[in-house]
């Protein structure tokens, strides 16, 4: 099978889209890569494979650059005809040739001689100060930082600035939009020379500075960062760890990264002078965006943002030159597995740009490295899919006579294991899972909301209490269960509640005998237990008087039931399995 279009043929086993390293290669190239994907899945679909696509139909913007171009497979075994594939539509793409970010996702060195454990009171549970994006879910601080020079060469306008913070939330807003049950959602700190005591004013024009280390310096230091850490990792690193835990906090937000802006608009190519003009360090804690996006131009930098915060969740690039298809990353340990050196590869936010970014690619492998996998198709991810532990700290003491017994306990979630290759110890195990709800029931019957002891349920360890009530049977079943935010249920905590055997040796009554004359009006019957039943009978052996299913005690009214003057006995029960019995003398 061959691959025509107007400019000749090339052979399939030849990638054009990686030619030269072109991962963002102009529209034709890329719509090739797209053939070859389709092409792949021809078998799966039942077509067979025998023939040629031919690119016809080919519709243009009015500038040269092809918007929408409908794919013919036309036969090699004598027929003439043709019948359409597909039909695939392209963004406006620009016209220079555009060039993949070269180095684009740098290694964070930390000296491990000086390594830091530092852990967070607040979510993600069990994270710590450097663990700032360890998959992709929940809520994200986004830090945007555009510094103002104090020279001329580079002056951001209102205008520029309205576009990278309406590009730079696009990107975000395409990442929220891939994977819903990942709930992301994003939140910003944004820096810009018109944000008043916002603004951030340094000495370097960081686009013509070859090493990020000075300007960023610069930026922290006028923003207020100026603590130097431990030497875990280098200083201008720490200081921007420092900040984004502190848009973490300020924000309420399980992860947090910073964006640096360079202007470039008066810049020739839009790049440093080391040609980057995009790059992020895998992991975090920052990403480093020109204004221009070398040849990409900022109506695309929301696909290059989009790139780049791959990284910052630990995404690897998949394009020829950059990373292998032997490398592993992300919080549950991925193969690179959709590599550009990989047979049958298919487009994807981190093996291209414009393209992937317009129709939503993010491939299979891309999905794992950034937490996003769901394999046992729950709706919840796997790297939040654990379930959390319940335990009674405080409850009666078994068998209780106690008819509403209080009971205390502790939900906490669990925390699926971290298996980054591409961290540094100490690695932690992190989950942003919170406790939702604790649930309990009696005899099967419905389930009942306990409550939390500080108001509300929603951090990772929760106490909580609940009282029973009106446990009337002699056994009972108590289960109780919790939930996480992630939709995880705990398994059952069950326990057996035995009401305490009756004594009723303890009963009094009283007064004995009963005089009218001293002010006497009833008789009282003292320490009775659970569902006491009484009886009172006169001396020829009838009742005169019974009373079921009284408790601690009960008052007989004497003198308004018209009792006469004599001798009666009483017996008291406890569901027919002890008596009580006495004798009651009436004087009237």
């Amino acid at each position: 099978m061959r691959i025509a279009d107007h400019g000749g043929t090339k052979s399939m086993q030849e990638n054009p889209l990686t030619k030269g390293r072109h991962s963002c290669s102009p529209f034709k190239s890329g719509i090739k890569m797209a053939i070859i994907a389709i092409l792949c899945l021809l078998p799966a679909i039942g077509i067979a494979a025998s023939g040629q696509i031919i690119l016809e139909d080919e519709q243009t913007d009015g500038q040269g650059r092809e918007k929408e171009i409908t794919l013919y497979l036309q036969q090699t075994d004598g027929q003439t005809g043709t019948s359409p594939v597909s039909t695939i539509i392209s963004p406006t793409l620009p016209t220079k040739e555009l060039l993949p970010p070269s180095n684009d996702c740098k290694i964070l060195k930390k000296n491990l001689s000086a390594m830091s454990s530092l852990l967070l009171k607040a979510p993600p549970y069990n994270g710590g100060f450097y663990d700032t994006s360890s998959y992709m879910a929940g809520k994200v601080a986004v830090g945007i930082i555009l510094p103002e020079s104090i020279g001329d060469t580079e002056n951001w306008t209102q205008d520029e600035v309205t576009k990278v913070i309406s590009e730079i939330k696009t990107a975000m807003d395409w990442w929220a939009s891939i994977e819903p049950d990942a709930h992301l959602s994003f939140y910003y700190d944004i820096h810009t020379p018109f944000d008043g005591t916002q603004s951030v004013k340094i000495a370097s024009e960081p686009i013509v500075t070859n090493s990020e280390k000075p300007w960023i310096n610069q930026v922290m230091n006028a923003m207020g960062y100026t603590n130097p850490g431990t030497g875990f990792v280098e200083d201008y690193f720490y200081r921007v760890f420092d900040y984004n835990n502190h848009i973490r906090d300020m924000l309420g937000t399980n992860w947090a990264f910073t964006i640096f802006v360079a202007d470039s608009s008066n810049d020739t190519d839009g790049n440093f002078p080391n040609s980057r003009f995009a790059y992020a360090y895998l992991g975090g804690p920052f990403m480093v965006m020109t204004y221009d996006n070398g040849n990409y131009g900022i109506e695309n930098m929301d696909s290059c943002c989009a790139h780049e915060t791959g990284h910052i969740f630990y995404a690897l690039d998949e394009y020829k030159g950059e990373s292998s298809k032997t490398k592993y990353s992300g919080y549950l340990n991925v193969i690179n597995g959709n590599h550009e050196s990989v047979s049958c590869s298919v487009p994807c936010i981190m093996k291209g740009l414009i393209p992937p970014f317009a129709n939503k690619q993010v491939c299979h492998y891309t999905r794992g490295q950034l937490g996003l996998w769901d394999t046992d198709i729950d709706n919840i991810l796997d790297v939040l899919d654990s379930s959390p532990n319940i335990f009674l700290t405080s409850y009666p003491t078994d068998p209780t006579s106690n008819q509403s017994p209080t009971y205390i306990g502790i939900a906490l979630v669990t925390i699926v294991p971290n298996k980054n290759p591409q961290e540094t110890p100490p690695i932690h195990d992190i989950t942003i899972n919170t406790i939702s709800q604790v649930k309990y029931r009696i005899n099967n019957g419905s389930w009942l909301s306990a409550t939390a002891s500080d108001g509300i349920f929603d951090e990772p360890e929760e106490e909580f209490t609940f009282t029973l009530s009106s446990l009337n049977d002699r056994t009972h079943t108590l289960e109780i269960k919790a939930i996480d935010s992630a939709g995880n249920i705990s398994n059952y905590n069950t326990n057996t509640i035995n009401d305490a055997q009756p004594n009723l040796d303890a009963v009094v009554v009283y007064p004995i005998p009963f005089r009218q004359s001293t002010g006497d009006t009833h008789i009282i019957f003292k320490g009775l237990t659970n569902d006491a039943n009484i009886r009172i009978y006169d001396l020829a052996g009838d009742i005169i008087r019974e009373q079921d299913h009284v408790s601690i005690s009960w008052r007989w009214p004497v003198i308004d039931e018209g009792i006469s003057s004599g001798v009666y006995f009483f017996v008291v029960t406890e569901e027919g399995k002890k008596k009580r019995v006495g004798r009651i003398v009436i004087i009237r």
